[in-house]
């Protein structure tokens, strides 16, 4: 949806819901490997054998292909700023996403700089072990830190873990909010996060409206 987020004006906001490859045994032999998973499914790079994507599925070319073809059924509608020939005007895109999802829109903001990011119990990469973090959460952000929002629920089973990749991620403490709401019957406790019209005031916040 096309909205307006809190500094910028007249921006695109993309959700990413994303599933990333079982890496576990390949981090014995390439510490880097789920980041390279995240690079070809992003950006369509061929760093990765460990999952069959071709480049016109990556993320990147699947959200200009759909902002294409919006410019051409609405062309009233402002779509051709939020690309060019070549790619995407990313300044003027916020992506969000929850779990994979999460760290897909994450690795989009380390290498881009983006309206916004908004993750919600952002999935952990493993590093060279089960008991680490992932290199890439640590490299230099094309977005800027003040643009990085984050949730996560108190309750949810790897609590801790999220707060450490969010520390890893560098996001401002004060953009991180921490979710109390009981879960409501029916939903389980990691989609809450985007399910539970409780946290409406959360979203506003998140998102800069």
């Amino acid at each position: 949806s096309r909205k307006t987020l809190a500094g910028t004006e007249n921006c695109f906001s993309a959700g990413i819901a994303g599933r990333l490859a079982n890496v576990g045994e390949s981090l014995n032999r390439d510490a880097d490997c789920a980041e390279k998973v995240r690079r070809k499914r992003c950006f369509g790079n061929d760093s990765s054998m460990l999952i069959g994507d071709a480049p016109a599925d990556a993320i990147s070319n699947r959200l200009k292909k759909a902002l294409e073809y919006l410019n051409k059924t609405d062309p009233n509608g402002g779509w051709s700023q939020y690309f060019e020939k070549d790619g995407l005007n990313w300044n003027k895109i916020g992506f969000s996403g929850r779990g994979d999802g999460g760290g897909m829109a994450a690795y989009i903001a380390k290498n881009h700089p983006l309206a916004r990011v908004v993750i919600f119990s952002i999935a952990k990469d493993d590093g060279a072990t089960s008991d680490s973090l992932a290199n890439w959460y640590g490299q230099v952000a094309e977005t800027t830190r003040d643009r990085w929002y984050a949730c996560y629920h108190y309750l949810e089973p790897n609590a801790k873990t999220l707060s450490d990749v969010y520390r890893d991620l560098s996001i401002p403490e004060s953009n991180i909010i921490l979710l109390h709401e009981k879960v409501p019957k029916g939903m389980r406790i990691h989609p809450a996060a985007v399910g539970n019209p409780a946290y409406r005031a959360q979203w506003t916040r998140l998102f800069g409206r």
